[in-house]
């Protein structure tokens, strides 16, 4: 996976060739990058475990970022922090909790 820019957006494909990838996600801005990335690494590091909300930070202000979907649906992310209010509705699935 990895972030592109183009026509203004940033989005989160699953391969390098423009003819043969597949859209995760379309960002809007840097903290919606910046949030969806840090949403990979907490998953990463804990699929079990993912926070009902953490921080992002990005040029000194503090966002906070809410992951909504249940196991098995459609992740969204929603971001708030300092009159910034986003939604980024991604093509992952939420992590199954492992019981």
């Amino acid at each position: 996976m990895q972030f592109v820019q183009q026509d203004g957006v940033w989005l989160l494909v699953d391969g390098p060739d423009p003819n043969h990838r597949r859209v995760i996600a379309t960002l809007r801005d840097e903290i919606e990058v910046l949030a969806l990335s840090e949403f990979c690494k907490l998953t990463l590091s804990a699929p079990d475990r993912i926070p009902e909300h953490f921080p992002v930070i990005h040029k000194g202000t503090a966002y906070t970022v809410t992951p909504l979907g249940s196991p098995g649906e459609k992740l969204a992310l929603v971001i708030r922090g300092d009159g910034h209010s986003s939604t980024v509705a991604t093509e992952f699935a939420m992590p199954q909790a492992e019981h």
